[in-house]
């Protein structure tokens, strides 16, 4: 039985993740700045997925987890004799709140390249008021 990992269950691994991670520092060693905070527990993931015994897809994933905000990205790039025939590669990030075990995201970007040429880009921004401020180039048809 061959199991594909589609996009949405990579981010979804990546989101169980984050909920599954420890928190970051104690109060006392919590660092002082946003970007530091972010940074004070960061995973680093790597994987291959197989098809037919094969290599098909190479996937790297960065999960940066801080007190109060966190940090996700996921790159995928299609790989071995596959990458013969298809060339494509996925780009995603997300950042957000983060408390306990809920996150709240504030901005998500994807990107999608084919012959290393920019296909698709969305870019969401998650407004206070429960809104969203979102950009997708080219403009769906």
């Amino acid at each position: 039985m061959i199991r594909r990992l589609t996009r949405t269950s990579a981010l979804g691994l990546a989101a169980l993740a984050v909920l599954a991670a420890p928190a970051a520092a104690t109060e006392e060693e919590a660092p002082q700045s946003a970007t530091a905070a972010i940074q004070a527990t960061v995973m680093e993931l790597e994987y291959e997925v197989y098809a037919g015994g094969m290599k098909a897809l190479e996937v790297e994933m960065e999960i940066a987890l801080g007190e109060t905000r966190y940090r996700s990205s996921f790159d995928a790039e299609i790989a071995g004799p596959y990458a013969w025939f298809m060339d494509f590669k996925l780009r995603s990030s997300v950042e957000g709140e983060r408390a306990d075990t809920a996150v709240q995201p504030a901005y998500f970007i994807t990107e999608a390249f084919k012959k290393d040429r920019l296909k698709r880009r969305v870019e969401i921004a998650y407004l206070e008021d429960g809104s969203l401020d979102t950009r997708v180039e080219p403009e769906p048809d």
